[in-house]
Parts: C-alpha cells; structure tokens; sequence
C-alpha cells in the first residue's frame, strides 16, 4: 500500500508491506516500523501517532481532531529541527536498503545450502565409484594371477609331456637295438638314464612321480636286456623287453589320462 511520501505532513502511513509491516511517520515526525496491520491496536496508534491512522475496515481514518498546540510545544518545536524532510527520506531508504539486503542474504543462504548438496552428492559418488573401482581391480588381478598360474601350470604340462614323448622314443630306438643285437646302445642307455633324472626333477605331483618311476624301471629292464643280449640269453632277453613294451604301454595310459585331466581342468577355470 502506497502512500505521498510528503515528509513535513504528520503523523502519518507511508507505505504497507506485504507482510502487514506499517511504515509511517509518527507525532514527532519520525519514521516508524513497530506496528503491523495484523496486530496493531488503537491504543498503540494513539501512543505512537496521536490518533487512529489505520483500521481493519477503511484502512486509513483519521479522526477529526486538531493538533495544532503541537506546534506550539517546544519539544515538538526541537524534534523538528533536528529531523527534518531528509533525515526522514534517509531514514525511509536505509529501511528499503536493509530489507533488500536482507532478501540477498537469503538468496545467498539458500545457494550456499544448494552448493553443499551439490558437493556431497558429489564426493559420494566419487566414493562409491572409487571403491567399485577398486573392487573391479582387485577381481581383474585376481583374474590374472589365476590365468598366470593356470598358463605356469600348461607350461610345465607342456614341457612334461614334451620330455616324455622324447623319452618314449629313445627307449623305443634302444629296445630295437637291443633285439636287432646292436652293441653301441651303452651311450644311448646313459643318455636315456639322464633325460630320466631330469623327469623325476620335474615331477610336480603324485601322479608324474608315479610316471619318472616306471620310466626308470623300463630304463632298469633295458640295462637287463643289454646284458642278457650280452651273454646270449636270448630268452632273458626278450623277456625283458616285453617287460618294456608292458610298461610304455602303461606309461601312454596313465600319461594320456593325467593330461587330459588337466586340460579339462584348465578349461573349467577358465570357464569360470
């Protein structure tokens, strides 16, 4: 509710705010902001104003009354003198000023409040994320220590089975020379007899144990071979060399099972 803010004319309202708050000037000639449309009384009206400046029902009534002793009276007469028309529109302004301050305060509060959401939404999920990132490192180097292992493992599989296959052969050239009567098989024998030390060394579990031992024995049953084929026992002698052929029989069997176990085994993990 506006009013002419003409100064040097009080008391009287110069402007309702929307929130009831009465601006006026008082019997001094003073600017007042005590009152408010939703509580004002006439008995605070009449101690501030003088008179009855606003009702409920016609906003604005004065009463018909003079006040013209007033400006007979010398205190009245000093107020005046010392707040005049400017002090009252400084006065007006400064209220205009802080309540416009007051609205940027809030503004200011409610986009500092906005900030912070904003910034703990953030680190959390910047938390979140990096504890996902950490969990999804450690299951790929789990991964990879697994894959490393299971390659480790192929690789000594392979080298195993490589060292078996050349063995296999070489006890097959010695036993053929053995039976075709060759006599230049005591290098060869050695040769086979190192390969076999070099398995055994290899042998990582029960199972390729159990293999460098036959293989040793089939390298017992050549050396009885050689020497029954040296004395002439050729009865002896083939009864060691079927001994032979029983045995790398067996040694294919269970070599054969061992790695395709393996192999299925490896499959699996990978699988998974």
């Amino acid at each position: 509710m506006q009013r002419n803010n003409n100064f040097n004319e009080y008391p009287k309202i110069l402007k309702i705010e929307d929130d009831g708050t009465i601006i006026a000037l008082d019997k001094h000639g003073k600017v007042n902001t005590d009152l408010n449309t939703h509580s004002v009384t006439d008995e605070q009206q009449y101690d501030i104003f003088g008179e009855v400046l606003y009702s409920p029902y016609s906003r604005i009534q004065k009463y018909q009354q003079s006040y013209a002793h007033d400006s007979h009276d010398p205190n009245h007469l000093k107020s005046e003198a010392h707040y005049n028309q400017r002090d009252r529109e400084r006065e007006l302004q400064l209220l205009e000023e802080n309540k416009k301050t007051k609205r940027k305060n809030t503004w200011l509060g409610l986009s500092a409040i906005i900030l912070l959401l904003i910034v703990g939404v953030f680190a959390v999920t910047a938390f979140f994320n990096s504890r996902d990132d950490g969990q999804q490192n450690q299951t790929e180097q789990a991964q990879t220590d697994n894959q490393n292992q299971n390659d480790a493992g192929q690789g000594e599989n392979v080298n195993f089975e490589h060292q078996n296959s050349k063995i296999e052969s070489q006890i097959q050239t010695i036993k053929d020379d053995i039976s075709n009567g060759n006599d230049e098989t005591e290098s060869k024998l050695q040769s086979l007899q190192d390969k076999v030390d070099s398995l055994k060394q290899e042998a990582d579990s029960s199972t390729t144990e159990n293999l460098a031992d036959k293989y040793q024995s089939a390298v017992n049953n050549l050396e009885q071979a050689k020497d029954q084929q040296e004395n002439g026992n050729s009865d002896q002698m083939q009864e060691e060399l079927d001994k032979v052929n029983n045995k790398l029989d067996d040694i294919k069997d269970k070599f054969s099972s061992f790695f395709d176990n393996n192999k299925q085994e490896d499959f699996e993990n990978k699988e998974s």
